[in-house]
């Protein structure tokens, strides 16, 4: 019922209602699936402003679902989307950027895209700015930055930030050494679905408990 009227305001230059037409093509409600229709459409909203529908149509591009794969326009839409505000996109990049996956690996800007997605509350992003710190990877090696953003992505409900910080507790690795707060960091890993906490939380009672019957 929803569809032709979007149909009449999208013709009609109405951009939001073309990319709601995108989702609707794109996804299976009550009608056929129609992805190069939903693409076309979050074309021309991306094109009238929508930044995540160029992030959905980079996406698509990266996947080659419902159109011939092309990292490299990927890269242009995530970039298109990123810049205008889109941090999902933002968060992409950084991936890619890392990863050398579609363009040129740059570390330093892989690092300066996850930072601004970390900025706007994407916490996988705040994890993997600490994975970069934490390694020392594309930036000189600072623990002690590593265990903060660990910390906000874990706190912000990344489970692997929250698996990182525990083994760091753990360990005492670039910060007091904490084993009852590293078991209470894997237990949160783990009820959140990190099974390496559970072996980890496992072991950690496990070896308490041998401990106390000496």
């Amino acid at each position: 019922m929803a569809i032709p009227f979007y149909k009449k305001a999208c013709d009609s230059g109405v951009i939001g209602a073309c990319n709601n037409l995108g989702v609707i093509y794109s996804k299976d409600d009550g009608i056929k699936h129609n992805k190069s229709l939903a693409i076309s459409l979050y074309k021309k909203a991306c094109d009238g402003g929508i930044m995540e529908a160029c992030g959905k149509v980079g996406h698509y591009y990266y996947q080659g679902n419902g159109i011939k794969q092309n990292k490299s326009m990927a890269i242009k839409f995530y970039t298109k989307a990123c810049n205008g505000g889109f941090m999902e996109s933002c968060s992409r990049l950084g991936y890619h950027y890392f990863h050398g996956d579609g363009i040129k690996q740059n570390k330093s800007l892989a690092i300066n895209f996850n930072k601004k997605a970390c900025d706007s509350g994407i916490m996988e992003s705040c994890g993997q700015v600490g994975h970069h710190y934490y390694q020392g990877d594309g930036i000189e090696q600072n623990k002690s930055m590593a265990i903060n953003f660990f910390k906000q992505a874990c706190n912000g409900g990344s489970i692997q930030a929250c698996e990182n910080i525990g083994i760091i507790y753990d360990k005492g690795d670039g910060i007091d050494q904490n084993k009852s707060l590293a078991m209470n960091i894997y237990k949160k890993a783990c009820n959140g679905g990190s099974f390496e906490s559970c072996n980890n939380l496992a072991y950690g009672y496990y070896t308490h408990l041998k401990t106390n019957t000496k």
